[in-house]
């Protein structure tokens, strides 16, 4: 059970009601979120921004995404973005590798998105013969993709798991509309 109730939808701000009328489906995660009213759309904006504007193929942010949620013990995490990484064409094989731990059945640039979101998560130093070696296979754009990317999804793992933000259903959906800024 979450350590802070789930804001009353009745009670929230017009603004707040109109972010979160644009999910695809009702998260917990984002209704906790909206506690902090003025700060919701903008919140879900950047997260629609980060599965439509990025030039980092989806497979690449669904495992990175995926390594925060084993990083950071977010449950939640894992469960909503693992139907997006299937049908973003990882194999139910590579998630189970992953989560042991494993990531020899992953290309070049799939493991890079895995060492940058461990390097973000654990707070590691990053030699620079590692970002060398990343730029062989991930263009400067993709590169600070990955760690947007990545700081956003810890961010929200630090909510899920500091406030026990309930596991919703996944269904693999996450936006039914474009963001308040019609990107």
């Amino acid at each position: 059970m979450a350590r802070l109730p789930y804001p009353d939808p009745d009670s929230l701000t017009p603004e707040a009601r109109e972010a979160l009328s644009r999910l695809a489906s009702p998260l917990n995660i984002m209704a906790m979120v909206s506690h902090a009213d003025t700060l919701v759309a903008p919140v879900i904006d950047l997260a629609a921004a980060l599965f439509t504007r990025l030039d980092l193929p989806p497979e690449v942010t669904e495992l990175s995404i995926l390594q925060v949620a084993l990083d950071t013990g977010a449950e939640y995490e894992w469960v909503q973005h693992e139907p997006l990484a299937l049908r973003a064409g990882v194999a139910a094989a590579q998630l189970a590798a992953l989560r042991a731990g494993d990531t020899t059945g992953l290309d070049d640039r799939q493991r890079a998105a895995v060492r940058v979101a461990q390097w973000v998560c654990r707070g590691e130093d990053v030699p620079a013969s590692e970002v060398a070696e990343l730029r062989q296979v991930l263009s400067s754009r993709q590169l600070l993709e990955l760690f947007l990317l990545t700081g956003s999804y810890l961010q929200l793992a630090r909510i899920i798991t500091v406030l026990e933000v309930d596991i919703d259903p996944a269904d693999g959906r996450l936006m039914k509309v474009q963001t308040s800024a019609g990107a």
